[in-house]
């Protein structure tokens, strides 16, 4: 906006500058619901993330109850590398608040890592109430197998960033 306009319509200089100084107001105020609405999507995504994390070891439970071996590890690395797909691809999405990432980056594996080993317990009893044939898994393995296939395209993404940074200069 241009104050002359405002001086060939006889304004003065006070109402003018009382004008811009509404608008600029008004684009703080603008900017700050941007950034908290940011945030809330983002802590939302979060959420969303913790969430599938949990309905995935939900899914595991008549998983582990019927699979062992090869078939297991194979399953498990296919729900982590899903997961894990979804999580970086949310934390790529919010990638300019890095101290939030950051957070994310460790808090959410450790979430998946507690859902897993909880939902492996919890299957070795049902799987020993129920006398099923596949005996009971280990926690440990089940939970590195599952979190190494999550972290996996988190690492990927930022193996290439780097790899790109390497080049451009």
């Amino acid at each position: 906006m241009k104050t002359e306009n405002f001086k060939k319509k006889s304004w003065t200089e006070e109402e003018i500058s009382q004008v811009f100084r509404v608008l600029k107001r008004g684009e703080k105020q603008h900017a700050k619901s941007i950034k908290l609405g940011g945030a809330i999507t983002y802590i939302f995504a979060l959420l969303v993330v913790i969430l599938g994390n949990l309905f995935s070891s939900v899914i595991m439970v008549p998983i582990l109850l019927l699979v062992s071996g090869f078939y297991l590890i194979t399953l498990l690395l296919l729900l982590g590398l899903c997961f894990g797909t979804l999580f970086e691809t949310i934390i790529w999405l919010f990638e300019k608040a890095t101290h939030q990432i950051i957070i994310a980056g460790l808090f959410i594996p450790s979430v998946a890592l507690i859902n897993v080993v909880l939902i492996v317990k919890l299957s070795n009893k049902f799987a020993e109430a129920l006398y099923t044939s596949v005996g009971p898994q280990n926690p440990l393995i089940v939970g590195i197998f599952y979190i190494s296939a999550f972290v996996l395209p988190f690492l990927v993404h930022k193996l290439i960033i780097i790899h790109n940074k390497k080049i451009s200069f």
